[in-house]
């Protein structure tokens, strides 16, 4: 993808699911690819990467529904507005991405990283934040 050019959302409908990990219950997309927060983002509805960021960082995009799958709480799951791209995910509050460091299902490789100003966590299912 050309730099600065947002990834392209989801045909939705998408599900958020959760999966069992050394690292706890963690949050997956129907893939099973893993799903992370920004520390700077603070649960405040905002994502604060972008530009370049979203290179590394892809945001958790959607242009359809947002659907609970096992083990996660569907009151906690939602969307928000982005002013460089498409609507997207949230749970709890935290604004929702992928590592590009997971070229696969199952992968957690982004969790516990320092980039761009913040640290990314993957995201516990049960209590809706960053496991540090």
């Amino acid at each position: 993808m050309p730099s600065g050019e947002a990834p392209q959302p989801s045909a939705g409908p998408l599900e958020i699911r959760s999966r069992e990990t050394r690292y706890g219950r963690i949050l997956e997309d129907g893939r099973g690819k893993t799903i992370y927060v920004a520390a700077r983002d603070n649960a405040d509805f905002e994502s604060t990467c972008t530009g370049t960021c979203t290179k590394d960082w892809p945001p958790l995009f959607t242009n359809g529904q947002v659907n609970a799958g096992p083990g996660v709480n569907s009151a906690w799951l939602g969307t928000i507005g982005r002013t460089d791209g498409p609507t997207q995910v949230e749970y709890n509050g935290w604004p929702l991405y992928y590592s590009a460091r997971d070229s696969g299902p199952g992968e957690i490789n982004g969790q516990g990283l320092s980039a761009y100003g913040t640290t990314w966590y993957v995201v516990d299912a049960d209590r809706g934040r960053p496991v540090k």
